[in-house]
């Protein structure tokens, strides 16, 4: 058998070469260049016809400004198909526990919540199941290293020209090649830098491992904290999806929507009651059915919430605004404009739209209707 048909045998059988493990894996991603990557895999997919979604997250009660390199920890306790993992990233930290059929998840933003096994992937399962590296490009050997204090086998891939642009688990999105250290023996992934033409953008590396050890039963236990309460996922995130009319009648504050859509806009509605760690608002999504565009509206009673850390201010069309513009960012990092009226916390963010059209539109907005449309005249 050929080196390379070697290797990928070795790869293939990794899974059926241990019985538990217990390792920490440690993630470092360049936020400039992975933007830069998702940027250009959401471009690839557009011209092909295709789609890809990237979640961006912003929160008004922190600073926008994302840091230059994003460091992750993550311990886990792997048997069969219970396993533990405790993640740390800055001065934040998540529990997640399963027992093969429920998982319980933990953070200080959600608290404890439960819920059945479904088809997730967590970015730590492609370390000891490096199957879906062999559908990510073409491989090649380059030689033998070291990782974590284990004899390993270096492999260079690289994404073929022409190749699907479908995200491949393992790899973050928009990695055009990368390179794996491979344990001689087990066939697990040591290490895995992603690049981007070359440009290395995140890099997963196993600090430590120890295969086939006894995991106490214990380990893959849930025991919420003093006084926690476990709750559902619909109990959690008791998600409404409304029509423009039905999120204003559900409100306690006043919603604000853009007066009118061209034709070929959608918009989507979703209202969140308060819970226990989250306040009750609104979100408001409008995209365009060519997908160009797109903006979003994030709305809530202002009173109470604090100021906005890292905007600045300005004055348009008569009313003052705080505005976030991310200097030396490609999108998807959004743009975001922030305004208080007439008691309700309005945020616009949009990768797309300038700031100038945020702007325009925050001005223009008017109160939500509280009836439906009335089909005839």
């Amino acid at each position: 058998m050929s080196e390379l048909g070697e290797l990928l045998e070795l790869m293939y059988g990794a899974r059926g070469r241990w019985r538990t493990a217990r390792f920490v894996v440690r993630d470092r991603v360049d936020f400039a260049l992975s933007q830069e990557a998702q940027q250009r895999l959401m471009e690839r997919q557009s011209a092909g016809g295709g789609s890809v979604q990237v979640m961006v997250s912003f929160s008004a009660t922190a600073q926008p400004e994302p840091p230059a390199e994003l460091v992750t920890t993550t311990k886990v306790w792997v048997e069969g198909d219970r396993y533990r993992a405790e993640l740390e990233q800055l001065d934040h930290r998540t529990v997640t526990v399963c027992d093969g059929t429920q998982i319980w998840f933990w953070s200080p933003e959600m608290g404890a919540v439960v819920h059945d096994v479904s088809n997730s992937f967590s970015g730590w399962e492609a370390i000891l199941d490096p199957r879906p590296f062999l559908a990510a490009g073409e491989l090649e050997p380059a030689g033998r290293g070291i990782a974590a204090g284990r004899d390993a086998l270096v492999v260079v891939g690289r994404m073929p020209p022409g190749a699907p642009h479908w995200h491949v688990d393992g790899l973050p999105p928009g990695a055009t090649d990368f390179e794996l250290l491979v344990d001689a023996e087990r066939g697990t992934v040591l290490r895995c830098d992603a690049r981007l033409d070359g440009r290395p953008f995140s890099l997963r590396e196993v600090l430590e491992i120890a295969y086939d050890e006894p995991l106490p039963a214990a380990t893959f236990v849930f025991e919420p904290g003093p006084g926690e309460t476990v709750r559902t996922f619909d109990e959690a995130y008791p998600v409404e999806h409304l029509s423009l009319d039905g999120v204003a009648r559900r409100a306690s504050f006043t919603v604000w929507v853009p007066p009118e859509l061209a034709e070929g806009w959608r918009v989507h509605a979703v209202y969140m009651p308060a819970r226990e760690r989250s306040p009750e608002h609104v979100t408001i999504s409008c995209f365009h059915e060519r997908g160009a565009n797109q903006f979003q509206l994030h709305e809530g009673a202002a009173e109470g919430l604090p100021e906005l850390e890292g905007f600045a201010r300005v004055e348009h069309g008569g009313l003052e605004l705080a505005t976030y513009v991310p200097e030396g960012r490609r999108a998807p990092v959004p743009t975001v404009v922030a305004l208080d009226r007439d008691g309700t916390r309005i945020q616009l963010s949009s990768a797309e739209l300038g700031l100038d059209a945020l702007l325009d539109l925050a001005v223009s907005l008017v109160p939500a209707p509280t009836e439906p449309p009335q089909i005839l005249a």
